[in-house]
């Protein structure tokens, strides 16, 4: 059970990674409401899905990519900023799955599924779309911090 996997694997990391896990946790319920959902909205099930699994890929690379954010150690943020690298890798990270988003939305107009199935796909959109915005502002935000030297190397 998807619930449960991820109950244990909160309980199972330190405080800040716990975090960075509870916000994408969204994302990857709506992902898999997606995948499961293949059969319920007919011909655009498997291009809906293919694109589902693109984006859980890219869900275990944000996970990542923000744990390095926000695990960075105070001092280096004071004296050197943000981890730039990090930041560009999230960024480009949350441009593709905006373009994935788009996509799913042109399948969701081609779709002749019920209205149940249409509003319960576009929540699930939704939810990923907030989840990408909310990574894009963290990506902005560690990009801006410079810390006291981060000029030096910036």
């Amino acid at each position: 059970d998807v619930y449960k996997r991820q109950a244990q694997e909160l309980q199972s990391v330190e405080p800040k990674e716990r975090q960075v896990l509870q916000n994408q946790n969204q994302v990857r319920l709506a992902v898999h409401a997606l995948l499961e959902s293949e059969e319920l909205i007919g011909g655009i099930g498997p291009q809906v899905s293919a694109i589902a699994k693109e984006f859980n890929n890219s869900v275990q690379a944000t996970i990542r990519t923000e744990e390095k954010i926000q695990t960075r150690n105070a001092l280096v943020r004071f004296f050197a900023g943000g981890n730039s690298e990090a930041a560009r890798e999230l960024k480009n990270e949350t441009a593709q799955n905006h373009e994935r988003i788009q996509e799913m939305k042109q399948l969701m107009d081609e779709c002749d599924c019920e209205e149940p199935v249409k509003e319960m796909l576009q929540e699930q959109l939704q939810s990923m779309e907030h989840e990408q915005t909310r990574l894009q502002k963290l990506a902005d935000k560690e990009l801006q911090s410079k810390g006291l030297f981060g000029w030096l190397w910036k």
